[in-house]
């Protein structure tokens, strides 16, 4: 006869025991558990090959007997400034808490953004409105606004690496780091979150990728099914914090949402967020939320340009030392379009689509609705010129120029108008000449008589002509990096499912969940870690 097993010990806040595995039989209580694998051939759902194992989820769809490999009251999908705040705050309220991570290391793409940690510099309900024009969720706009001072003086207490962000209008936010080099700021920022995790007695696994949601005989979340380095690993939790982050990385989705070419489109972030985390809840009959046909994003280069933040081998061999291989340079170096102020754009048509001047990001998601998601970015000598030696991020202008062209990309410069409009009809995605030529004479005429804002395509603030030469002409797309689509949820952070009532167990945090923000960002990461506060806090009284 077989020696009996061990049932695993729950994990404490100081003590995290992996367990031998139980049957069914000292599974009691839990009823036949079931994993909500994919169905095969299910499109737009699979995540990518990397480190975590081969893409897509393993295992039957319902399981009689289990092994558990570690049990704990609250699993957390994903180490973004979203999950390490439910993370700690969990552990911190007394609750065992695991952390899977897909990646090798922590902190997602936040760990190399801009380390700003934000709200738009609102300090009210009411300044977050009229920054807003009101469209975004009232609701959780509100929890947002009223918690996020509340999160920002936490992460002070709990001792996270951070300084006050000196920005004007910026007085509530942090940067991540102390004026450390880029990316060296935030990978100090998020080692601090780890070491604070860790200390509340936190486990946490790299290299591995959440794959399913657990429930039992009724239907109730009994923890998660997951990839790790060398098996399938089944996680024990009462309840189960999705924070792994948006479905940019999904071209699927892209064009399911964004328009119908932004397949071509691309990210400014991880490989990795790629939708999972609403692939498992909407197993459960989770909702979606509003917002999904915007999002925040950045100007790069347009297909085919090689993006290294989209391969995964290149994207884990990317070091946190400031300097050209650093994954700074995958925001900087290698994508960035310069955009002084004065540029303007023009689709594959050779017209202009969109006031250059609206508030950020909305410009960008007009690119996504374009003909190859593109817009084709235009300045002169005047506006390219005077910053083209000035480093930005630790990078100049003509660097980048120069980047794009090495990985693919096209930029275009010519001595005249005329000569630009001929370069630009031989690309492989050519513009149409004469509405180009047209597009350019009739805004040249507008803003040199001050009425740039009564062309058919207003242009507001800053506009100037495009009369100095050299000319340059860079076709780029959208590089997102935030989502405001998501699950559905709560003031609580709690999934909701088709009649808005809150599943049980299950939570997100944006932008795994969605619907706060529309058309104006107001600083994911900043969203991210409020709402992760929210939920840890929430999950650790289950």
């Amino acid at each position: 006869m077989a020696k009996d097993k061990e049932a695993p010990k729950k994990a404490t806040r100081r003590e995290f025991v992996k367990g031998a595995a139980i049957g069914a039989a000292a599974a009691a209580g839990a009823g036949v558990l079931a994993s909500c694998s994919s169905p095969e051939g299910e499109v737009g759902l699979q995540g990518p090959a990397g480190p975590a194992g081969p893409a897509g989820p393993a295992g039957p769809s319902g399981i009689s007997e289990l092994e558990w490999d570690y049990e704990t009251d609250v699993v957390v999908v994903g180490s973004g400034n979203g999950g390490l705040s439910a993370g700690i705050a969990a552990a911190q309220d007394g609750a065992g808490v695991v952390l899977v991570e897909i990646s090798s290391t922590t902190g997602g793409g936040s760990s190399y953004s801009g380390g700003q940690i934000h709200i738009s510099g609102t300090e009210t309900y009411e300044e977050y409105l009229e920054t807003t024009a009101k469209l975004h969720d009232p609701v959780l706009g509100k929890v947002y606004s009223d918690t996020f001072p509340q999160w920002v003086g936490w992460l002070k207490d709990i001792g996270a690496y951070v300084s006050p962000d000196p920005s004007p209008g910026r007085e509530l936010g942090l940067l991540m780091g102390k004026g450390e080099p880029e990316p060296e700021n935030n990978r100090a920022y998020f080692d601090s979150l780890v070491n604070i995790f860790e200390d509340a007695g936190g486990t946490i696994l790299v290299e591995t990728r959440a794959l399913d949601l657990l429930t039992d005989a009724d239907g109730t979340i009994v923890g998660l099914k997951a990839q790790g380095k060398e098996k399938i690993l089944n996680v024990k939790a009462k309840a189960v914090i999705l924070a792994c982050g948006g479905f940019q990385s999904n071209p699927e989705l892209r064009q399911r949402y964004f328009g119908r070419e932004a397949d071509l489109a691309t990210v400014m972030g991880t490989p990795y967020n790629m939708g999972d985390g609403m692939r498992m809840a909407q197993k459960l009959g989770a909702s979606l939320s509003g917002g999904f046909s915007t999002m925040s994003g950045s100007l790069y280069p347009a297909w085919p340009h090689r993006n290294p933040q989209v391969d995964v081998e290149l994207y884990e061999k990317g070091t946190y030392i400031a300097g050209p291989d650093s994954k700074t340079s995958f925001y900087y170096l290698y994508c960035k379009v310069p955009r002084p102020s004065g540029f303007i754009m023009v689709n594959l048509n050779g017209k202009r689509f969109v006031d250059e001047n609206a508030p950020y990001p909305r410009y960008q998601n007009a690119v996504l609705r374009q003909p190859q998601a593109m817009g084709i970015v235009i300045l002169d000598e005047s506006l390219y010129g005077p910053g083209r030696d000035v480093p930005y991020r630790g990078f100049t202008p003509d660097q980048i120029l120069a980047s794009i062209t090495e990985q693919g990309g096209a930029v275009v410069i010519a001595a005249t108008i005329s000569e630009l409009a001929d370069e630009l009809e031989k690309l492989p995605t050519a513009v149409h000449k004469a509405n180009f030529l047209k597009t350019m004479g009739e805004y040249n005429e507008a803003v040199e008589a001050g009425k740039g804002a009564e062309l058919e395509v207003a242009r507001t603030g800053g506009a100037v002509p495009m009369a100095t030469p050299p000319f340059y002409a860079i076709p780029s797309t959208v590089g997102i990096y935030a989502c405001f689509g998501g699950l559905a949820m709560n003031e609580y952070a709690q999934v909701l499912d088709s009649q808005k009532q809150p599943i049980s167990r299950l939570y997100a945090v944006p932008p795994t969940a969605g619907g706060i923000m529309r058309n104006t960002y107001t600083g994911m990461i900043g969203c991210a870690g409020t709402f992760g506060w929210i939920a840890g806090k929430h999950a650790a009284a289950l």
